[in-house]
């Protein structure tokens, strides 16, 4: 590229403005950890992992912040030449030693780029590959389209050492696709789910004007669980008898153990995230973005035991899918964003976050954060040849006053993570409700 020609570039999406917005209620990325049987080609990952620079243009990006069009832009040679490729060290030996290296480790740059950064942790006999995106560039959903890229490619460099993929087009990154494909009536009833969402928001009113205790961030932990398949199962096909979903089991689960050890008497509102891939073809994205919703689930606090607090969470959630489920957000924040600078637009959200905060504050002093990636096995496959004995994407590390708890399936069992900040919650208080959440799961 000649000294004076510019960068290409490509417009952020109103998803990539509101994580951008997020950016400060949590550390930035999101982790995927894939431990295999035995080696991988290190020196054929670290050309794949480039070349998933070249496929996925967000990813070879830096974040610009514009006051009026903020905007991707290819990041400087130097700097994907860099950190673009696979960085290999040593494998940490415990649960424990991971869970602190998931945090430890160099995290993304999101004014510098790439947004993507790729760790080979060798072992004595096998691999663990490690990836951070930034949460601005995609989501749980956009990490595990990473991951099979990756493996794709991967697996394409053995037969075929000039292997080059298909750049993805960013333009058509984001929710366009999604609200394209509904009329008249269903851009109607989403304006009406936004009406109610807002409703729900702002209630109760009392905290409206009340001083908001500010916390900083530090000492970021990530704490890892895994429920074995036959455990799982049992989990599920409980869950089936109650005429209940896994998400409504962990979700009941999750309050109720919340009432037995971080919030006794003091029922949160738990904020659930939502893939909106289901309303693409296929369930795919046409490549990595962020393209989630959330929703709010407020159930009466007198609802302390599992099956009592089920039957609310199965009835709220049926009655939320059939009402456009995690699209309600969407159309107040497009208008604020497209009315204002983005200074203008940030502070407008900075309002609304300082107002959830005030009324967790108020109602109970931990927001909690429930997320669901789904399962690993279909990316992981793509690396053919080689077999995994685990794979599992994390939640971000959450500043206070959030926790938040993230599931993420494979071979059949269950993965667990919560981010939080151990001098706001310490560790022993987030294993304990850990350990109460596996209680409260039906057997």
């Amino acid at each position: 590229m000649d000294s004076d020609q510019k960068p290409p570039r490509f417009d952020a999406v109103l998803e990539d403005k509101i994580l951008y917005w997020m950016r400060g209620s949590h550390d930035g990325d999101i982790r995927c950890v894939v431990s295999f049987e035995g080696r991988v080609d290190d020196k054929r990952l670290d050309r794949a992992a480039r070349l998933c620079l070249e496929a996925e243009p967000v990813l070879a990006s830096r974040f610009v912040r514009h006051w009026r069009n903020p905007h991707w832009e290819r990041a400087a040679s130097s700097v994907l030449e860099k950190h673009g490729g696979v960085k290999v060290l040593e494998a940490p030996q415990s649960r424990e030693t991971l869970e602190k290296f998931l945090v430890e480790t160099p995290p993304t740059e999101l004014y510098e780029g790439p947004q993507i950064k790729f760790f080979l942790l060798r072992g004595a006999n096998d691999d663990t590959l490690l990836i951070r995106i930034n949460h601005v560039a995609g989501d749980g959903g956009g990490l595990k389209d990473a991951v099979a890229l990756l493996g794709r490619i991967y697996s394409a460099l053995e037969e075929n050492p000039d292997f080059k993929p298909t750049p993805s087009d960013p333009l058509l990154r984001g929710l366009r696709p999604v609200f394209s494909r509904f009329g008249l009536k269903d851009h109607l009833g989403i304006f009406g789910r936004s009406i109610k969402d807002a409703a729900e928001f702002m209630s109760p009113p009392r905290w409206f004007f009340k001083p908001l205790a500010k916390k900083e961030l530090t000492c970021s932990t990530l704490v890892t669980r895994f429920i074995e398949k036959e455990r799982f199962a049992a989990i599920i096909a409980r869950a089936r008898e109650y005429g209940a979903t896994v998400n409504d089991a962990f979700m009941a689960a999750h309050l109720t153990a919340l009432d037995k050890t971080l919030t006794p008497g003091r029922r949160p509102r738990l904020v659930v995230t939502a893939d909106l891939r289901r309303f693409m073809e296929g369930g795919r994205a046409p490549g990595v973005c962020n393209l989630s919703g959330f929703f709010y689930l407020d159930i009466d606090s007198g609802a302390k035991h599992f099956d009592a607090c089920l039957k609310q969470v199965t009835s709220k959630a049926s009655g939320l899918k059939n009402d456009y489920l995690a699209l309600g957000n969407f159309p107040l924040t497009a208008a604020a964003f497209a009315a204002l600078p983005l200074p203008l637009a940030l502070k407008f959200h900075d309002l609304l976050g300082d107002l959830q905060k005030k009324q967790c504050q108020n109602a109970s002093a931990v927001a909690p954060l429930f997320t669901n990636t789904g399962t690993m096995d279909s990316p992981v496959s793509a690396f053919r040849g080689q077999k995994a004995k685990n794979a599992f994407i994390t939640t971000t590390v959450a500043h206070p006053p959030v926790l938040s708890l993230c599931l993420s399936g494979f071979g059949g069992g269950l993965n667990l993570t919560a981010g939080f900040c151990a001098d706001f919650l310490s560790r022993q208080q987030v294993e304990a409700f850990l350990d109460q959440l596996e209680k409260e799961l039906p057997d």
